[in-house]
């Protein structure tokens, strides 16, 4: 394309500079007198220019018709030299013209390669990436069922062991207030077997038995002591009655039993 402003008359200056410095008038020699210019466009200013010196060569050859012939002879020589260079000129520049045409070409088709290459290569990544985006949601789904089945399995065990520990507790208070229960009736029989000596007619201090050592009771009353105590704090101490203080509930929270906080070990509980 030839671009605004490259005239004749530009060309034709350029190409008497390169003829002038005893040069010979190419494309290439007038191109790079110029320093710009499309190469099509100089050629068809340079041809007309080439071709306004044929016909002034001409003109000359026909003004010169008169001189000898051997001059003649070697002026139409001059002239064919000329024009056998211009044509070798030309046929060189065409040369390269196609070399550069056919290395342009190989670029191009090595680019093409190159970039049908990539586009495979991100056709397979894009597949690539799509299966591992499947099989990573699916190893996603499978842990997902893996571990609500885990959590469910969990869960129905602690709710066994609650139950369990639960149903413990039950027994454990059951039998710290039945063993409660017998101490008050054994300390209630006590008082009424001391009553019944006390009160026999003649009653008197003697070796005779009495009812309540007969019956192999003892008449002394024995305080019940305290049934539970906190193994952290003596202080805090239970008798299996009533609301459970919060220390026996986070004693067995933490695993403990009920029967590990009785004040004598749980003698009595096994006794009864």
């Amino acid at each position: 394309m030839a671009r605004t402003g490259l005239s004749f008359e530009q060309v034709e200056a350029a190409a008497k500079r390169v003829q002038a410095r005893g040069e010979r008038i190419t494309l290439r020699s007038v191109r790079a007198e110029l320093g710009e210019g499309s190469l099509t466009t100089i050629q068809r200013h340079l041809a007309d220019f080439q071709g306004s010196g044929k016909r002034q060569t001409a003109n000359k050859v026909d003004a010169a018709l008169e001189l000898p012939e051997k001059i003649v002879e070697a002026i139409l020589g001059e002239i064919e030299a000329a024009r056998s260079a211009a044509i070798e000129e030309l046929q060189t520049e065409l040369a390269d013209l196609q070399a550069d045409r056919d290395s342009l070409a190989a670029e191009v088709d090595r680019l093409t390669e190159a970039l049908n290459e990539a586009n495979e290569e991100r056709a397979q990544a894009k597949g690539e990436v799509i299966a591992m985006g499947r099989t990573l949601a699916q190893y996603t789904l499978d842990c997902s069922v893996e571990i609500e089945k885990v959590r469910k399995d969990l869960g129905g065990k602690l709710e066994l062991e609650r139950e369990a520990r639960h149903k413990a507790e039950i027994r454990a208070t059951e039998q710290a207030g039945l063993a409660q229960r017998m101490q008050d009736v054994a300390c209630e029989l006590r008082e009424q077997l001391a009553k019944l000596d006390g009160k026999a007619p003649g009653a008197k201090a003697s070796s005779t038995p009495t009812a309540a050592k007969t019956l192999g009771v003892s008449t002394s009353r024995k305080t019940p002591g305290q049934l539970f105590i906190n193994p952290k704090d003596a202080s805090q101490t239970w008798t299996g009655k009533g609301k459970r203080p919060q220390w026996v509930s986070d004693w067995l929270d933490q695993g403990g039993t009920i029967v590990q906080l009785m004040a004598d070990g749980g003698n009595e509980v096994g006794n009864g």
